[in-house]
């Protein structure tokens, strides 16, 4: 919960208090006002300033510096600044091996790997957080146990980000299974860390976790589209203690349109709304947007719909800015800072003459330039992708009601007005969006009666709008190459649960299918699908 500004100049004012009694030294005091401030948002750019201010400090022991640097990799998070994030993070890695405490520094890693995944550099960020949740899993102890547990939720907010929802399950399930162990054998993990649960608040503690990873796997079935799967981790979840406070309803929220729960995820939100009261300038504020948007969609009012997505794109507009005005003031103090070591190496120059020195400094301010371009450019593309994602989703908003309009009336006249061309590319759209080539039943009649069209209408979309020669032709493809994704993807699935996921009405037909596509069979294509990455695009 975040601090109010009262409470934090009550909390800065103790400090000056007390480093005037000489009961806190300098150093400590600077840490404590920064922690205070770090609290609120408005406050967490002056709280950076003070600890970058105290890594520049001649008289940092190596734990004080450590203690400042973990700090900073805090306030670089929940600003999302990922460059800051990793610049300290490594900064923070080396220290902590200098010191002979290189446990402390594996949280980091995994925070620094999320980082590296969001600026684009995935692979190495991915490896960041396994090699970390393979050191905390080397020792049974409850601080291993608890650092484990967070890393591997950090694993699943990246995955979140991939997209890559059925590689959640595995990672959420370990961390079940270890709570579960945990729970049976407490006494083996029994260390000296402070933050231990005792007898009394061990339950809460397994129940909290265990219900997180169980939501964590609801939602990534629902993501998927396995609601039947999705359905039975939620009500898993519902048993447990969690799920009953707010936090625990917050959190299952998620997963809730992706269930068709649209009415309990609307009065979950009233409620929500209630609370936040005047607060909405944040980004929980426009995932809310976004869903109610999902959900009156859902019931036929379009209109409604799309004025939510308006009122999202206007959030998320304001939140971009917001982020990227803090990032652009974040680099600006760090040039402002750069140009005054300059014009002391200026004043040395010209006592001692040495061009080396003034081209060093100008190198300095020069690299400090290009940083703040470069970043100016990265704000610029984010915020063009978010315009673009919401305009799309909008577009998409108009075009359903669109359709659904015009199949009340007697066929689609508006369907039918279309040419082949037009008519193929909005099927494929509809088939590939809405996943409708994972029902094995789909033919040319599930067509007919879902879009009011003729069998003559829809043969001709396919064998003269497409390259494809009929539905049938074009549904095989579709569905293989999914297949062939979730053979990369999915590795834990088997291939009869991949070929029913993607549409195929037997495991024989899959593998004859596949076989006469890729050359291959589904077992040879599994074990070296990076040597096929472009067939399956």
């Amino acid at each position: 919960m975040m601090l109010k500004e009262a409470d934090t100049e009550d909390v800065i004012s103790m400090v000056d208090s007390a480093e005037t009694a000489g009961v806190i030294d300098k150093l400590h005091a600077q840490l404590i006002r920064a922690k205070a401030y770090g609290r609120t948002e408005s406050g967490s750019l002056q709280a950076r300033a003070i600890c970058e201010d105290l890594l520049q400090g001649p008289h940092l022991s190596p734990a004080e510096e450590a203690d400042v640097l973990e700090y900073l990799c805090y306030l670089c998070r929940i600003r999302t600044d990922d460059l800051g994030e990793v610049e300290y993070g490594l900064r923070f890695v080396e220290v902590c091996d200098a010191i002979g405490s290189p446990l402390r520094s594996v949280p980091v890693q995994a925070d620094m790997g999320s980082s590296l995944v969001r600026i684009g550099r995935a692979e190495e960020g991915l490896l960041k957080i396994e090699d970390a949740i393979r050191i905390l899993d080397g020792e049974k102890s409850f601080f291993y146990l608890d650092a484990g547990i967070k890393t591997r939720k950090s694993l699943i907010r990246t995955y979140i980000d991939l997209k890559r929802y059925l590689d959640i399950v595995p990672v959420a399930q370990e961390i079940i299974s270890h709570l579960e162990d945990y729970a049976a054998n407490p006494e083996a993990y029994a260390d000296d860390s402070p933050n231990l649960p005792g007898d009394h608040n061990r339950p809460g503690y397994v129940d909290f976790y265990t219900a997180q990873a169980l939501a964590f796997i609801s939602y990534a079935y629902g993501a998927e589209g396995m609601k039947k799967e999705a359905l039975e981790y939620n009500a898993r979840f519902e048993k447990t203690r969690y799920s009953k406070t707010f936090g625990g309803r917050k959190m299952i929220s998620s997963a809730w349109p992706l269930l068709g729960e649209y009415d309990r995820m609307l009065s979950f939100y009233d409620e929500l709304q209630r609370r936040w009261g005047a607060d909405t300038l944040h980004a929980d504020y426009a995932v809310m947007l976004e869903n109610r948007a999902l959900a009156v969609k859902s019931k036929g009012r379009y209109r409604e719909a799309l004025d939510y997505m308006q009122r999202y794109s206007n959030l998320t507009d304001k939140l971009y800015d917001n982020q990227n005005r803090a990032l652009v003031q974040d680099y600006v103090a760090k040039y402002q800072y750069q140009e005054q070591k300059m014009a002391l190496e200026r004043e040395k120059v010209a006592a001692r003459r040495s061009r080396s020195i003034a081209l060093g400094a100008s190198t300095g301010a020069l690299v400090c330039l290009i940083l703040l371009g470069i970043i100016l450019q990265y704000v610029i593309l984010v915020r063009r992708k978010n315009k673009a994602l919401v305009s799309q989703i909008s577009e998409n908003v108009l075009l359903q009601r669109e359709k659904e309009d015009a199949s009340a009336l007697n066929g689609n006249p508006e369907l039918s007005s279309l040419s082949d061309a037009q008519l193929f590319e909005y099927l494929r759209y509809e088939i590939v969006t809405n996943r409708l080539y994972a029902d094995s039943r789909l033919d040319r009649q599930f067509l007919m009666d879902r879009y009011h069209l003729s069998k003559e209408r829809i043969g001709s979309a396919f064998s003269h709008g497409s390259p494809y020669q009929s539905l049938a032709a074009f549904l095989n493809v579709v569905r293989l190459k999914n297949a062939a994704k979730m053979l990369s993807s999915s590795p834990e699935m088997s291939i009869s649960d991949v070929a029913s996921a993607c549409g195929f009405s037997s495991g024989s037909l899959f593998a004859r299918n596949f076989k006469q596509y890729f050359a291959l069979t589904p077992t040879e294509f599994r074990q070296n699908p990076s040597s096929f990455k472009d067939m399956v695009k």
